[in-house]
């Protein structure tokens, strides 16, 4: 479900960028062109250099785990290219970073786009690979897979960069944000759901192969422990990102927008799509011609629909909840759009369904083209 969701994870990043250019080129003649394109390269300069220190960083501590204390031993091409980097970086980046701080006393300066774009991409860029990072080690902490030195140098590398990130746009922009506010709670909750998600399957997985024995069982505690350090992660970001903050923002379009399309638009057609894949199970098994021998298999992405179904409307009913919790009474333009998404899928839905029983009918009328299970496929 979560990669599912990266179409419109991306979509928001790109309306998160517009947004804050439209509001950048509005502040006036220190935003003309020029100065706009300045102020971007300088920032975008920032944010490469940081990579590549950071690389240099994570690349000297992994030849520290790997070979003890001869980093610099003849031939080692890694640790050389590590400490070029961190030789090389740290200056620039000290440098660059010295003269950006002096431009900050301007107030005017700590609202453009360029720090915005600079400290949200950095802090995502943090959040993703410190989260995943911590992911593993927590797998490894629980005995569900080996120890990854790589994970802990990165974690640690890209943790501390997050934190001094993330403090430092509290002093730096006016308001925390938004944007990167908005898309690490995204990203948090993409993989808090599809950890729960992936517990819940395994769980029913686990259950229609005790029932059924069909297929091959997985290693149950590990993928358990997966779930729950995905879990833990996942839901300490969201934690951070959205109940800390996130929801108590000030519901501007950008907002609404990320309720509306991340939280009841995504739900409730995830939603509506399993349970329209689980019905057309249930409809061809019982109008259809399958092998009554194969039921087990036949029906086998059943658990899969069902925790797609139950994920989706968890995710539908939280943001619905959200939209609605201390909102004036009356008839909003936000909840017009809001009505208009769910009539807009409960007509899709409805004209699927449509199509779908007529095909049914046709087939039941020309017994020629009766859907017949067969050893591969569901055949028309």
């Amino acid at each position: 479900m979560f990669f599912g969701l990266l179409p419109l994870l991306v979509l928001g990043a790109i309306v998160v960028i517009i947004v804050r250019a439209v509001r950048s080129t509005g502040q006036g003649p220190r935003d003309a062109g020029p100065v706009i394109m300045r102020r971007f390269f300088q920032y975008a300069t920032l944010y490469g250099v940081l990579i590549v220190v950071a690389l240099g960083f994570t690349g000297l501590l992994e030849q520290l785990f790997g070979v003890g204390s001869d980093v610099v031993r003849r031939g080692s091409a890694d640790a050389a290219r590590a400490i070029a980097f961190i030789v090389v970086g740290v200056p620039v980046y000290l440098g660059l970073g010295a003269w950006v701080n002096r431009q900050l006393d301007d107030p005017r300066e700590r609202q453009t786009f360029g720090l915005s774009f600079y400290l949200t991409a950095t802090l995502i860029t943090g959040l993703l690979v410190a989260g995943y990072a911590a992911f593993d080690l927590l797998r490894w902490a629980f005995g569900a897979t080996d120890f990854d030195e790589t994970s802990l140098v990165r974690g640690v590398v890209w943790g501390v960069i997050w934190l001094i990130h993330w403090i430092l746009i509290d002093r730096f922009l006016e308001v925390r944000g938004e944007g990167h506010i908005l898309v690490g709670s995204a990203l948090s909750l993409g993989h808090f759901g599809t950890a729960i998600g992936f517990g819940l399957f395994t769980v029913l997985d686990r259950l229609y192969f005790e029932v059924f024995e069909t297929g091959v069982a997985g290693s149950f505690s590990d993928d358990l422990l997966t779930a729950l350090a995905g879990l833990i992660v996942g839901g300490a970001f969201w934690w951070i990102y959205w109940l800390r903050n996130g929801l108590h923002l000030e519901r501007t379009p950008l907002w609404n927008a990320y309720t509306l399309l991340l939280g009841v638009f995504s739900g409730l057609s995830a939603a509506i799509g399993a349970a329209a894949g689980l019905l057309y199970l249930v409809l061809v098994w019982f109008i259809g011609d399958p092998d009554p021998s194969r039921a087990s298999s036949f029906f086998d992405p059943a658990p899969a629909l069902v925790v797609t179904i139950a994920i989706g409307l968890a995710f539908f009913f939280y943001h619905r909840a959200v939209l609605a919790e201390g909102g004036p009474r009356r008839r909003t333009e936000v909840r017009r759009i809001y009505e208009y998404v769910i009539a807009g899928l409960g007509l899709v839905s409805f004209a699927a369904g449509i199509t779908v029983l007529l095909l049914v009918v046709i087939q039941q009328i020309t017994p020629s083209a009766r859907i017949i299970q067969t050893d591969s496929d569901i055949n028309v």
